[in-house]
């Protein structure tokens, strides 16, 4: 799949934003495919996360109903408990650069609200504090 263009047809400005960077030079955590597939996956489980029981924010209905089932198989827990874990998972090879244009994604979906309350740097500071390993390409 072609994530790439995937994430330039819902979240234009996110794609812009990574292919900007690497026009520019600029140095990302892989193949830009296969960055934009983390940057997406990233987003939709922000997203899931604040779906909860209730798909209705997610674009990508398989990355929903994978972590629903995972959330209901043993040990079983809350299905915004297993999108965080997911959430550190993906970003564990992300730049912090990337990290903000996956946080990005829900913006543009749930709007400014996220940026205004402080959830968003406080998931960006909380997902890069726990799992963040490409320091040196920001």
């Amino acid at each position: 799949m072609d994530y790439l263009q995937k994430l330039s047809a819902r979240y234009p400005n996110v794609a812009s934003k990574l292919l900007n960077r690497v026009k520019e030079g600029g140095v990302i955590s892989g193949e830009i495919d296969s960055v934009a597939a983390k940057i997406w996956r990233l987003g939709q489980l922000w997203l899931v996360f604040f779906d909860g029981d209730d798909f209705g924010l997610t674009e990508d209905r398989s990355i929903y109903d994978d972590i629903k089932a995972l959330a209901e198989s043993l040990p079983r827990c809350s299905i915004e408990e297993e999108a965080q874990i997911w959430m550190h998972t993906t970003v564990l090879d992300m730049s912090k650069f990337e990290i903000r244009l996956g946080l990005d994604c829900a913006v543009d979906t749930i709007g400014t609200y996220l940026v205004l309350s402080g959830q968003y740097e406080e998931t960006y500071n909380l997902l890069v504090s726990r799992s963040h390993r490409y320091e040196i390409l920001d």
